[in-house]
């Protein structure tokens, strides 16, 4: 004989927990669920959902719920409550399946064990502090729970899985992890600076430069001393990293050499001003103007904040020619900074009392900060 526990009819007509089921399995999960208080009445009897048998629940503090019930086998009742349920019911049964336990702690959270869908095993989870339901499942649920799952470094999902700069993305509260059928097995996200160098010893020694959302091989030693800051900033990275590195910044061919044309007028510009008088205290302006603009930044400070806050600031002394050199805030530049134009090889060209061609002064200029490439925006002159 069935078991089963009778309440005042409800709204929608159903009366009693497990009604057309067997057992009382669905007794004991709407009681660990925390009863009508909980998940409030019946909505219909048990019925068929994909790969197991279901109760609709409404009327309680977590809103929406329901009992489920794995292949039917009604020895196995467990409540998915709220969110959690909000969740599955727009994911759907055959994509997720039915769950294996209740929800429970697991770290600084909720989660809950889903198997039998198309996607196969499935984690519903919600974290305390991120306060939302969301499913880790397939290439990223492998690579979550082999490092340590909720408890682990990544935390809790901060969003379902996503399209991003074709790939499959997830964010997590310590990170992000990318997929792609090219990858097979999900890595974490890199995220790199604008002209970033990096190499992986352990792959092949090849050493790549990140431009424009692109990934370029630096042909040769020389190369990479003269456009791409030497050897002191290159970042050895794991075989891992590297894998995940090329996936989100495709490799698109041979580094393009530093001095390109618009570099090249600027040079060009600036040599033909040696001697004249014309830009002293106007640093800034003399290096927007090699570029073909003007109008850009008040000063040379502010040019330097803002290179060094979007990441593009390199702070080494190798400086590629075309590039600008920064000196920081200083009685030496009247508190304003300073900016002059590399020619390659350690000698730059600088305004002053006249246009000189110099090095990297720091008792006259202040103290050195680094060098950046010419805003992408800048046009550079016309000849």
């Amino acid at each position: 004989m069935s078991t089963v526990f009778t309440f005042t009819t409800s709204a929608a007509g159903a009366s009693i927990v497990g009604s057309g089921g067997s057992g009382a399995g669905w007794l004991s999960g709407f009681l660990r669920a925390g009863g009508a208080t909980a998940i409030g009445l019946p909505e219909n009897d048990v019925h068929w959902w994909g790969p197991g048998c279901l109760q609709d629940y409404r009327g309680g503090y977590h809103a929406d719920a329901a009992l489920m019930s794995p292949g039917c086998d009604q020895s196995r009742v467990y409540p998915v409550a709220g969110q959690d349920w909000s969740h599955v019911a727009s994911v759907g049964a055959l994509s997720l399946g039915y769950p294996e336990n209740d929800s429970h702690r697991w770290g600084a959270g909720w989660t809950q064990d889903f198997a039998g869908g198309t996607r196969g095993l499935y984690l519903v989870m919600r974290g305390d502090s991120v306060g939302q339901t969301f499913g880790v499942f397939g290439a990223m649920r492998t690579y979550y729970m082999t490092h340590g799952g909720a408890p682990g470094p990544y935390g809790y999902p901060r969003s379902n899985e996503y399209t991003w700069n074709n790939l499959i993305r997830q964010d997590f509260q310590g990170g992000s992890l990318i997929w792609s059928a090219q990858l097979v097995t999900a890595k974490p996200l890199v995220v790199w600076p604008e002209r970033s160098t990096i190499i992986s010893r352990s792959v092949n020694g090849a050493v790549y430069v990140i431009i424009g959302g692109h990934s370029y091989g630096i042909t040769s030693p020389a190369q990479l001393e003269q456009c791409y800051g030497g050897w002191s900033p290159v970042r050895d990275i794991s075989a891992e990293s590297l894998e995940a590195s090329l996936a989100v910044y495709p490799y698109a061919g041979a580094a393009p050499d530093c001095t390109g044309v618009r570099e090249q007028r600027a040079i060009n510009w600036a040599r033909s001003m040696l001697g004249q008088s014309g830009y002293n205290g106007w640093c800034e302006l003399f290096v927007e103007r090699a570029f073909g603009t003007s109008g850009r930044y008040a000063s040379a400070a502010a040019h330097l904040n803002r290179k060094r806050s979007t990441g593009q600031l390199h702070a080494d002394t190798n400086v590629p020619a075309g590039a600008l050199a920064f000196f920081s805030p200083s009685l030496q530049n009247g508190q304003y900074g300073h900016v002059m134009l590399s020619l390659g090889g350690g000698a730059f060209i600088s305004s002053g009392r006249v246009v000189f061609v110099t090095g990297i002064n720091t008792n006259y200029f202040g103290p050195y900060a680094g060098w950046a490439w010419a805003d992408a925006s800048w046009p550079g002159r016309a000849n």
